[in-house]
């Protein structure tokens, strides 16, 4: 089969053999064992190329088939290594890149995602080394026969030229925290000795453009920080100025309770020393009633004792006139505990109406505390719960007054992680690299 870009000696597809059973012809082709066509390659890109697992089980599969069959050799490695980039499984694309430089040391594209693959991940230092093993691969500066001929060769090797560059600003600038600038400085000194003049250019202006889209965008991310910043410090003296307010409400509603506690308690003492004002009186009766009915009850037993001793001389008495006296007396004194038990029930009368005044007295005594009780039990339980939020907004108070805005927000946040990807400087071009690779191979006959 043939190849269209030559040139391109990392991208050169054979059959899968491992690294014995092929060898680079002078031109940069592999040659091994049974072909793979464009048309098998670019139907195993599509198996995986929509993301999802169904996707990457069919394409593990189909490169499990090509490995049966010995067939397709670093192509499929690197078009796997594609795949797995794709569905973003990066620690297996990575060991498929890995075999495939193993295979072809001189293949730039692998070698590329390679390091696009360790900055990514904050690995510098293996980063800058692969860097630099690729810029070896270069043809010497100014070699009489080394430079690129064709424009798209040319454009390709600047755009190698332009992700290195990129590449050496990212670890500048956000990077910049994770590996020692001089290391950095070291290792780009000895890619552009290499390099020379005219490479280092298209080199170092892309690295200044991403340093400068590095600085432009911190300043943009530090400008939405501090605007955030002082929107939170406004809350914050807003939410410090409600809490200030809340509390001087508590502080007037628990004022309120407290009086209205006291008042309730003074106007229920008062209720209740003019019902024992209206009962004493009362009460001096029914005592006075109580001491007179015992004085009659006392006099009935007296005269109920002196009857029946009187009936008693008579049942033995047999003179008549004597009898007759003694009936006589008996009459006398029935006629006085007549009056007598009359009186004892004028005044029971009269002392249970009394006790039915004081009863009422009583009951609506009871009333009134117990109407008292409830309504103070209310308040109470009112009162506490303005004292538990009084104590929850002391408490946020003194958070807020503690706290420090820092004005790092989602949008903040988000911004710092723009900032700090490499794909937001040197994206993952995937369709582009898959064009790449299907470009390398012929069509079948």
């Amino acid at each position: 089969m043939s190849f269209h870009r030559p040139w391109l000696s990392g991208i050169l597809l054979s059959v899968f053999v491992f690294p014995a059973s092929f060898a680079s012809t002078e031109d940069g082709k592999l040659s091994a064992g049974e072909p793979l066509t464009r048309e098998e390659l670019e139907a195993f890109l599509d198996v995986g190329w929509t993301r999802g697992p169904e996707s990457l089980a069919s394409s593990e599969k189909r490169y499990r088939e090509f490995l049966e069959q010995a067939k397709g050799g670093p192509a499929v490695d690197y078009a796997f290594a594609l795949i797995q980039l794709r569905q973003l499984k990066f620690t297996d694309a990575e060991k498929l890149l890995s075999r495939v430089i193993e295979q072809d040391p001189k293949n730039q594209q692998a070698r590329r995602l390679q390091i696009w693959l360790a900055i990514s991940r904050r690995d510098f230092d293996a980063a800058l080394e692969r860097m630099l093993q690729l810029v070896k691969g270069f043809p010497v500066a100014n070699a009489v026969n080394n430079q690129p001929k064709e424009a798209e060769e040319r454009e390709y090797q600047n755009d190698l030229l332009k992700f290195l560059g990129r590449g050496i600003g990212f670890m500048e600038g956000p990077g910049s925290v994770h590996i020692k600038e001089v290391i950095v400085e070291d290792y780009c000194e000895k890619m552009v000795m290499h390099l020379g003049p005219e490479r280092s250019e298209v080199f170092e202006r892309a690295r200044q453009d991403a340093l400068a889209r590095y600085v432009e965008s911190k300043d943009q991310q530090d400008r939405t920080r501090e605007s955030a910043k002082a929107e939170e410090e406004q809350d914050k003296e807003e939410r410090l100025r409600d809490l200030g307010e809340q509390r001087e409400s508590i502080g007037r509603q628990s004022e309120a309770l407290k009086q209205a506690s006291e008042k309730l308690q003074a106007a229920v003492k008062a209720k209740l020393d003019e019902i024992a004002r209206k009962d004493q009186p009362l009460a001096t009766r029914y005592a006075q009633l109580d001491a007179q009915g015992t004085a009659i009850g006392g006099q009935i037993r007296g005269l109920n004792t002196e009857i029946a001793g009187l009936e008693d001389q008579l049942s033995r008495e047999k003179n008549p006139n004597n009898r007759a006296q003694i009936e006589t007396l008996i009459n006398v004194r029935l006629g006085q505990l007549a009056r007598l038990e009359n009186d004892f029930a004028a005044v029971a009368r009269q002392a249970a109406g009394i006790a039915a005044q004081r009863q009422q007295l009583q009951q609506q005594a009871a009333g009134i505390q117990a109407d008292a009780a409830n309504e103070l039990e209310r308040k109470s339980k009112a009162f506490e719960s303005l004292q538990k939020k009084l104590r929850s907004n002391e408490s946020q108070e003194q958070r807020l007054k503690k706290s420090n805005p820092k004005g790092e927000t989602t949008e903040v946040k988000a911004k710092g992680s723009v900032l700090s990807a490499f794909s937001t400087y040197e994206p993952l071009a995937l369709e582009r690299e898959k064009q790449r690779l299907l470009e390398t191979i012929a069509d079948a006959p």
